[in-house]
């Protein structure tokens, strides 16, 4: 037997007796010297490196382990054996993790380089990515180096991490570079993984309390009346805290104040369906809700919307029922699409509950003339009388509504009615030209002359302005009155002459021009009255 062989022999008695301490008998120093022997008899031998590094790290060796890996891997490289076949196994499996376990001691003796350099070897033999990433984000915390420790943690996450101690960490770099926003966004990545990691509640109230510092500074803007820069804190107050349900009310009604009704009609409601609200105070919030729909319904009022804004009113009535001024405005809606009995509904309503609202009877009294004034001209004059009557009743300051009913009387032959009805017209209004017209025709009447004496001075009034009324550039208002009541008046008088033969000479142009005059417009006006907020 040549030299090499008994070299060979030699050390490979060495190599099965630390094998022997190492597996059987766990004496690990005794181990170590038998492949250290092993190793001088044969140096270039790789799988004796192998051994002795396991021996080491029974020992907690790591940086022995780790040497003698690397030896191992050098010579693997260099012979074409059998070890190279276990250099892969050595390579990635046992020195990878002896290096990373070695890096986690190093960190937690705040040798943070020498812990990054164990830590990348470890990723550079092949370990798995996610779990040595986070680690060299750690040690790169711990050199101060935030934006690569930032980069591993992104990358991480990029990868569908679910180890919460990514987010939590992330979250924590996030904290102290005061970037609360994106720390409160790991944080609940982080609750969702795990609700009861120890270090989540710490975390959640320093987030807290930079909500209610927006809170607070929003509270600042509301008193110096500068809205939108408190709707902006308390956007962040919200954002970090969405279950303070009364910064959620605070935005919306000041969502109002700025005019952006709906967005702050869905913070109300969400506030409303919110179970852990004060209960005390959802009439509160109903009101607001109410109110904002209100306003809502008022913009679209102006935009000419009459029917959306109908439907907003009663939305809003719907949370606040008792609000008589949401039904005045939806009344007043109602009014103009002539729908006069929905809008009666809606002020009988609140002059019930508001007996002495004036400006209620006023717009009672303002429907019901308006009714009086079409009845009278569709012919229904009893009806329009009765209509009439009411509106006086609602208003009994209202010159106009007496001269109506007067008109209506004279329709009726009731003299004695209409002269109490025009003097009540005069009494109110003395500037009341038509009403001291007709009655002057009537003053001197005697109620027993006969229909053709009254016929014949109509007709009499009528001829002795007619040729003022022509020549004027714009009509005499005395003049003109007596005409209308000539032309308008006459043919009730007289029923049985049909047409326009009762008019003297060029009777009928001034009959069409005077019909023309007399003309009453659709929309009735309502005096004075607006919508109210």
């Amino acid at each position: 037997m040549n030299h090499k062989e008994i070299n060979y022999q030699s050390s490979l008695k060495h190599s099965l007796k630390g094998l022997n301490n190492l597996l059987n008998t766990q004496n690990y120093n005794q181990a170590i010297a038998d492949f250290s022997k092993a190793i001088y008899i044969d140096p270039v031998e790789p799988v004796y490196y192998w051994y002795r590094a396991e021996a080491y790290l029974c020992l907690a060796d790591f940086e022995s382990a780790i040497l003698n890996f690397r030896q191992h891997r050098s010579l693997s490289n260099l012979k074409i054996t059998k070890a190279q076949d276990s250099s892969y196994y050595v390579t990635r499996k046992r020195m990878a993790q002896a290096c990373f376990t070695w890096g986690q001691c190093l960190l937690d003796q705040f040798r943070f380089n020498d812990a990054l350099e164990q830590f990348n070897t470890a990723a550079e033999l092949g370990m798995d990515p996610d779990i040595v990433a986070l680690r060299i984000a750690i040690a790169k915390i711990g050199v101060n180096d935030l934006t690569s420790s930032m980069t591993y943690l992104f990358q991480l996450i990029n990868n569908h991490c679910s180890d919460i101690d990514v987010y939590i960490l992330r979250a924590k770099l996030y904290y102290q570079q005061e970037n609360i926003f994106f720390c409160n966004l790991d944080l609940r990545d982080a609750v969702i993984i795990n609700p009861l990691h120890p270090e989540i509640k710490s975390l959640q109230l320093c987030v807290l309390e930079y909500a209610v510092q927006f809170k607070n500074k929003a509270s600042e803007q509301v008193l110096r009346k500068k809205f939108d820069l408190a709707i902006w804190y308390l956007n962040q107050a919200v954002e970090l805290d969405p279950e303070d349900w009364s910064s959620q009310l605070l935005r919306g009604v000041l969502l109002g104040e700025t005019q952006h009704y709906d967005a702050g009609i869905d913070d109300l409601m969400e506030v409303l369906g919110n179970e852990s609200r004060c209960e005390v105070r959802e009439e509160e919030i109903k009101k607001h809700i109410s109110a904002l729909h209100n306003k809502a319904a008022i913009q679209m009022f102006k935009e000419k919307n009459i029917t959306m804004a109908i439907q907003r009113f009663t939305i809003a009535l719907n949370f606040n029922p008792p609000d008589h001024i949401i039904k005045k405005n939806r009344a007043e809606c109602y009014f103009l699409l002539h729908e006069y009995d929905c809008a009666l509904t809606d002020l009988f309503s609140v002059s019930k509950e508001h007996p002495d609202d004036l400006d209620v009877k006023s717009r009672i009294s303002s429907i019901y003339g308006l009714l009086g004034k079409r009845l009278l001209l569709q012919g229904k004059v009893e009806e329009a009388i009765r209509s009439l009557s009411e509106a006086i009743i609602y208003d009994p300051n209202q010159s106009s509504l007496y001269f109506d009913r007067a008109e209506s009387y004279l329709y009726l032959q009731e003299l004695d009615l209409m002269k109490a009805d025009l003097l009540s017209c005069i009494k109110l209004s003395g500037q009341h030209e038509l009403a001291h017209s007709l009655l002057s025709l009537f003053s001197n009447h005697d109620e027993k002359a006969s229909r053709q004496n009254l016929i014949s001075k109509l007709e009499g009034k009528y001829k002795s302005n007619n040729h003022e009324w022509k020549q004027s550039n714009s009509p005499n208002e005395l003049c003109t009155h007596s005409i209308l009541i000539a032309t308008k008046y006459l043919p009730r008088l007289r029923p049985h002459e049909g047409g326009p033969n009762y008019i003297l000479s060029e009777g009928i142009r001034y009959r069409c021009e005077a019909d023309q005059l007399i003309k009453v417009v659709p929309n009735y006006p309502i005096k004075g009255k607006t919508v109210k907020g």
